[in-house]
């Protein structure tokens, strides 16, 4: 179940990229599909903005530069895209199907350490 907010952008027309926690120790993220569901994982980008201020809301401080990683069995990534990162997570979990995206976003859920995994930087991530 979603327990806070951790980063949202200024929804314009119902597109709204946004970060949440879950009691599960996991985080949603609402983003812009970038490759479409393949077995249960879907890619979608966020505003590299808001990844920053969720991972800053996260861990109560500065916020950090998010490095490129993935999880075991690549269940999940987060890779910078430029200005934007590509996460990759379960779009068929319980929560992120309660969340109604709209056309053209999706919901994926990753563990809520994916955000707070440091040192790095987003140079050195791309390097």
């Amino acid at each position: 179940m979603i327990t806070r907010l951790l980063a949202a952008s200024d929804c314009r027309d119902g597109n709204c990229p946004t970060v949440w926690a879950t009691d599960r120790d996991t985080v949603l993220v609402q983003g812009y599909v970038e490759r479409p569901r393949r077995a249960h994982a879907i890619t979608v980008r966020v505003p590299g903005p808001i990844l920053d201020g969720a991972a800053a809301s996260m861990l109560c401080g500065t916020p950090p530069m998010i490095p490129s990683q993935a999880g075991p069995l690549s269940e999940w990534t987060i890779e910078p895209a430029g200005d934007d990162f590509l996460v990759t997570g379960h779009g068929d979990t319980p929560d992120a199907e309660a969340c109604s995206a709209p056309d053209g976003e999706a919901v994926v859920e990753l563990p809520a350490v994916a955000l707070t995994r440091l040192p790095a930087t987003r140079e050195e991530a791309v390097a």
